[in-house]
């Protein structure tokens, strides 16, 4: 962190731009409860494997069931789920804890999720002043910077949504800041154009605005990334990446009913019921993916815009209103 906050700094102060570093630093802390929340989701895992193995125990177990075990495999809950001894199971599990709080804050994953943002910020604000302060064509890192810039689309098209989760979903807060974030990247992603003709004027825009954008994002003001008067008057599309999450959670969740059906095959209950129950699970399962990663409106978004693009867009003729009779006036 402290290696990126002085190339930002650095940049910062070649472009004249603003740059607050220990309120950049503070925004940036380690924050416990984000590793809590991660291993909540692996507890969800496991205590959905372990419910799975208990349903299937009796007909596992049962002498003459469905599913026959050796009475070794049914001797003990490890020796049942196949975990090998207490101290291997435990051992594993730890290291693998281990690992993934090491490998996750390397990475930086452990601070407030509106604040995520900042460190891809820090390094575009860094390369942006190096393409301004370089002579020449520079070609390639103009390049480099323009990918970089457009690869942020996901992470503004998420803060919204992280934003709105810390603060208990309040008021209509995910609608403001998503329009707001959606329009500070259309100012972010216009500048990163002007790289392919005028590279060292457009990055020295870009690197201004990203100053910007990193002291109003460390501040809090979720809402004032950029001044009002930068921020283009029209309504950016906001389903350039919304597809991809959704194709997302088409996959995981036909992933899913592969395998309850697969699980449910294997027990010897019926094909037919297995395959009729695939279908609404799987809208189930995706829908309730949306819900808990975008929110209830967004989610009906999402799921009319994928009903639309199988069934096509519905056309709504309206009846054609006959106009008024009038009688004839004789004389």
């Amino acid at each position: 962190m402290e290696k990126k906050l002085a190339r930002a700094a650095t940049a910062a102060a070649e472009l004249g731009a603003p740059f607050d570093a220990q309120m950049i630093r503070e925004a940036l802390r380690y924050e416990r409860w984000t590793f809590l929340r991660r291993i909540r989701r692996i507890g969800y895992l496991f205590g959905a494997m372990a419910i799975f193995g208990a349903v299937l125990h009796k007909p596992a177990c049962t002498p003459g069931g469905r599913l026959s075990l050796s009475p070794a495999e049914c001797s003990s809950v490890f020796a049942y789920y196949d975990l090998g001894t207490p101290f291997a199971f435990f051992t594993l599990m730890g290291s693998t804890l281990l690992f993934i709080w090491i490998s996750s804050a390397w990475k930086g994953d452990y601070i407030a999720k509106g604040h995520e943002l900042l460190y891809p910020l820090l390094d575009l604000l860094a390369m942006a002043a190096a393409v301004a302060a370089r002579q020449g064509s520079g070609y390639v890192d103009a390049a480099k910077l323009a990918g970089k810039t457009t690869g942020l689309r996901q992470g503004f098209w998420q803060l919204p949504g992280d934003v709105a989760k810390e603060f208990g979903h309040v008021g209509d807060i995910r609608e403001q800041l998503g329009d707001h974030a959606a329009r500070v990247f259309a100012v972010l992603e216009t500048d990163a154009a002007g790289l392919a003709t005028e590279r060292r004027g457009a990055a020295r825009t870009l690197g201004l605005h990203v100053a910007q954008v990193i002291s109003n994002l460390a501040a809090g003001s979720f809402t004032r990334l950029l001044d009002d008067q930068e921020l283009p008057d029209f309504e950016p599309d906001p389903d350039r990446l919304a597809g991809r999450y959704l194709v997302r959670a088409c996959v995981k969740s036909a992933l899913l009913v592969i395998a309850l059906c697969f699980a449910g095959t294997s027990i010897d209950l019926s094909t037919v019921g297995v395959l009729v129950g695939s279908l609404p699970t799987f809208f189930l399962v995706t829908y309730l993916m949306l819900v808990h990663k975008h929110g209830l409106a967004e989610a009906s978004r999402l799921l009319s815009m994928m009903k639309q693009s199988v069934s096509g867009p519905s056309e709504v003729t309206p009846a054609a209103e006959a106009p008024p009779s009038t009688d004839a006036e004789h004389p």
